[in-house]
């Protein structure tokens, strides 16, 4: 090929292409994000290669000949493994696959270059020793695996000291498995269990700031020799000090995703592969502490999220549910600035947490000026770390001087690595240098100052502060309570701690240190108190064999609060079970299932997904007479829910209604009041009001599911409407809560305003005050409207219509206002009404109703407008009055003051006016 043209550019763009995925993979980082940087990269990656094999090969070969092929091939092999094995050889996977390809090609281009420089028959005999070599050696591998199998020492040798035999022993492992890492037998999770609540923080606003790529052994409270961190180890000076805390998962976007949700890397993965996104009932830490009247802002680069982001697509969607973010990569000095203008301007009614993520010292390693340590790699880095805490300082002295008495937590993502293990950066293992991280924790008389040595994980800060803060912790978190540690009203005992990454994982128990390899099932076991760089497993030591127990009942643990713990169940019904609505056909297959608890189960899933896709499928195994009992009740639920095309018949509808099961009561309530908004009142109304009752007690619970949440509230006014004896104010307390759930604030508004509580007016005109949210305004309006107090309603409405971008519905909001508040001087059909324009100030004309409105305002003519501008113009004739006649069937107007766009103020005397 290389003698023709045709076939040097076949080369050229074979080669060319092969470097394509390797460049991409390699151009990752915060400044390869740049396309004018990682473009001309990748670009030149492939240019050389196809310089390589359309320009440099062919050259060479003219000049060599046949020569070329075992030169050639001798120096792929040989650099390919070179680089293998040197070349940072536990990151870039794919990287890696490409070098092992190289070595392979050589191998093949030195084996055809000797076979074409030895005579032909040498050549011959040389082939049939090699095949016959190959047979006998491919008969030896089964008995090479399976021994394999049974020695754990030489798995892990293999795999640390041979990257190339490593993967031969992956795939032993996987045909020839050695005993499974994830045998919980009887061990009991060592995560389970409750803790009294120690601290009280009530008041004291909060401030975490995690410092990326921040090894433990590297800030001065953690032993380090360098004077890198004066500020945090000023903070540990007056604080807790946990001298051996873990991240769930060396790499940012797991650990972020970890830290804010309380959950290890697997279950949050796990169940957004099953839910096709995300499982819209994950807690987070901002979503809780909102939840309960906090103000929540988070400052952080995009680049959280650089690597395998839509694997996390909900939570950054969700933007992890902080109400105020600020997205990009900021020196520490500026982000200072950032969260200090944001700090100002909080109102002081309600505590802030705030959420502050330094970048620095996440490669590439640059030097700060007025923290220089030298100039080699280490040196850098430690010049970031200096200028990262520089920032720490700052931004702490700033915060606690506008809020006094704040809480500050420092810690860091991960660690680093610097070639121990074999290793470079993070995300590649488990071992000390990349999952121990710097946890310091500061409240001057809240948290008992001192070091505390057992290990602790990351995820145990947020079910920490909520106890803190007395917010109910949710039962999916699996972190642990720190609180009477942290008080001092506990033993520093041994604790534990888990981390992971794909291939490993670790479990911590005192000094001990479980590192297991998935890929080849070895778990070697070390001892940190005397082997602090874990360079020394300890051989044969009985206490591995129940770590490994602990460990893996500790990942069952989170499996089972997930609801993913039964590995028997098909794949549809785990998938369904965890939210995923796109499951429910394959879950319907199963109602036919001769097993009666998998139709139970497809059942349950039916009546809580409540898809109406399934209708048909639900529709006909209600007909086929269900025997048992439990699946019977699942299904009728389901029927309800999901019928759309074919009503439930009346006898079904009352079936449900008289539904006593205590675990299916409030589905079965439910149903019946969706059947309700459907327009069947089968039900009666002595049901109904068993129902309303039963929603109202489940909603405070059941809305932590936004979805389930939001279903309730759409049923709870028809559900009162057509029930006897009961009373709207039972729901106020219930809904006024939910209006500090901001996902949830403009249904329950307006479940709210349809019950008419009139003692619910207080309360929404106090969420009113101060709304935020554009979208809630308008709803907030007619719900206080609708419980009575139309006249306040009529003074915001009219400040929000007056705005320079109305809320949506702001007009059609007045429309139901002004009907339910008479009387009120309102002009309707051809009607000329005299209005007086004050001197120096626009106005805004609103008209509604009529398509085909015209109004004639001062000698103009305006046509098919609903919002009309009254500018200077019209203000000329100040005392007189402005002539507007508007024309058009069942038109009402009205003329109000524009004003700027501010978040609406408390009602006031002028604005009455």
């Amino acid at each position: 090929l290389w003698r023709t043209r045709r076939g040097r550019l076949a080369w050229a763009a074979a080669l060319a292409t092969i470097a394509l995925p390797f460049a991409l993979e390699l151009s990752t980082g915060r400044k390869a994000r740049v396309l004018s940087v990682r473009l001309p990269f990748v670009l030149s990656v492939m240019v050389a290669f196809a310089l390589v094999g359309g320009v440099i090969a062919p050259w060479l070969y003219a000049r060599r000949g046949r020569w070329l092929a075992p030169v050639l091939g001798a120096a792929l092999l040989a650099a390919g493994l070179a680089a293998d094995v040197r070349i940072l050889p536990r990151l870039y996977p794919t990287f890696h696959h490409g070098l092992l390809a190289v070595a392979v090609i050589g191998l093949v281009l030195l084996a055809e270059g000797i076979r074409a420089l030895l005579p032909p028959r040498v050549a011959m005999v040389a082939g049939v020793l090699g095949i016959v070599s190959l047979g006998w050696t491919s008969r030896r591998i089964p008995a090479a695996g399976r021994a394999l199998a049974k020695y754990d020492n030489a798995r892990r040798i293999v795999d640390e000291r041979s990257p190339v035999l490593a993967r031969a022993a992956a795939l032993a492992a996987k045909r020839w498995p050695p005993p499974p890492l994830d045998d919980v037998s009887d061990t009991p999770d060592p995560l389970a269990g409750s803790a009294t609540r120690a601290l009280d923080a009530k008041g004291r606003d909060l401030l975490v700031i995690t410092i990326d790529a921040l090894r433990a052994d590297h800030v001065g409270a953690y032993g380090y020799a360098r004077k890198t961190t004066p500020a945090i180890d000023a903070l540990a000076a007056e604080g807790a000090v946990f001298e051996h805390a873990y991240t769930a998962t060396p790499h940012t976007s797991y650990a972020v995703a970890s830290l804010m949700t309380g959950k290890y890397m697997r279950p949050i993965l796990a169940l957004e592969a099953a839910a096709g996104g995300g499982r819209k009932d994950d807690e987070t830490w901002a979503g809780l502490f909102r939840t309960y009247g906090f103000r929540t802002a988070a400052f952080h680069p995009e680049a959280i999220w650089a690597v395998d982001a839509e694997r996390f697509a909900p939570l950054v969607k969700r933007k992890l549910d902080f109400e105020y973010v600020w997205q990009e990569f900021a020196a520490p000095d500026l982000r200072r600035k950032q969260v200090a203008d944001y700090v100002a301007s909080a109102p002081p009614g309600k505590p802030l947490f705030v959420w502050v993520h330094l970048f620095e010292p996440h490669e590439p390693y640059v030097a700060h000026a007025g923290h220089d340590f030298g100039p080699n790699e280490l040196d850098r880095y430690d010049s970031e770390i200096a200028a990262a805490d520089a920032g720490v300082g700052a931004i702490v002295r700033e915060f606690r001087a506008a809020r006094p008495g704040a809480i500050v937590v420092v810690s860091a993502d991960h660690g680093e690595a610097f070639g121990e293990h074999g290793a470079r950066y993070h995300g590649t293992t488990v071992y000390e240098e990349q999952v121990r991280v710097p946890l310091v924790i500061s409240a001057p008389g809240l948290v008992k100052q001192g070091r505390i040595a057992r290990p602790v994980q990351l995820i145990d800060l947020m079910p920490t502060m909520i106890s803190a803060y007395a917010i109910p912790r949710p039962p999916r978190v699996r972190g642990l309570d720190l609180g009477a540690l942290l008080a001092g009203h506990a033993p520093d005992g041994e604790g534990v701690a888990f981390a992971e990454v794909e291939d490993m994982a670790m479990f911590a128990r005192g000094s001990l240190r479980l590192v297991c390899n998935r890929r080849t099932a070895t778990c070697p076991l070390y001892d940190v108190a005397t082997d602090p760089l874990e360079l020394t497993p300890l051989l044969n030591d009985s206490r591995a064999d129940r770590l490994r127990k602990e460990m893996a009942a500790v990942i069952a643990g989170s499996a089972r609060l997930e609801g993913l713990s039964n590995a028997g169940w098909p794949e549809a019904l785990r998938r369904g079970f965890a939210g995923d609505a796109e499951a429910a056909v394959e879950v319907a297959a199963l109602l036919d299932d001769v097993d009666v608890s998998y139709r139970r189960r497809a059942a349950e899933v039916l009546a809580r997904l409540a898809s109406p896709a399934t209708e048909v499928h639900v529709r006909r195994a209600v007909e086929k007479h269900e025997t048992d009992p439990v699946a019977r009740k699942w299904l009728l639920i389901a029927r309800l829910r999901t019928a759309r095309e074919h009503p439930a018949s009346p006898a079904q509808i009352a079936e449900v209604a008289a539904i006593t099961s205590p675990e299916l009561t409030r589905f079965a309530a439910l149903a019946v009041g969706e059947a309700t908004v459907r327009g069947s009142t089968s039900a009666g109304p002595t049901a109904l009001a068993r129902a309303y009752e039963t929603l109202v007690e489940w909603f405070p619970s059941a809305r932590a599911d936004a979805d389930l949440g939001r279903a309730i509230l759409h049923v709870l006014p028809a559900v009162f409407r057509n029930s006897v004896g009961v009373q709207a104010k039972r729901a106020t307390p219930a809904l006024r809560d939910a209006l500090g759930d901001v996902r949830l604030r403009v249904e329950a508004a307006t479940t709210l305003g349809l019950l008419g509580d009139p003692e619910a007016a207080t309360v929404l005109e106090k969420q009113l005050a101060s709304e935020r949210h554009v979208d809630a305004r308008v709803p907030l309006v007619i719900a206080l409207a609708r419980v009575g107090a139309g006249a306040r309603a009529l003074v915001y409405i009219v400040r929000y219509l007056g705005v320079p971008e109305p809320p949506p519905g702001a007009v059609e909001g007045l429309a139901t206002i002004v009907r339910g508040v008479p009387p009120l001087s309102w002009a309707a059909g051809k009607t000329t009404a005299g209005l007086v324009v004050p001197n120096g100030k626009a106005h805004r004309l609103i008209v509604v109703g009529g398509k085909n409105v015209t109004a004639h305002v001062a000698g103009a003519t305006f046509k098919g407008d609903a919002i009309l501008e009254l500018g200077d113009k019209l203000a000329k004739s100040v005392g007189e009055p402005v002539a507007i006649r508007v024309e058009g069937p069942g038109s009402m107007i009205a003329l109000v003051p524009r004003v700027d766009d501010l978040p609406p103020p408390k009602p006031d005397r002028t604005l009455d006016e």
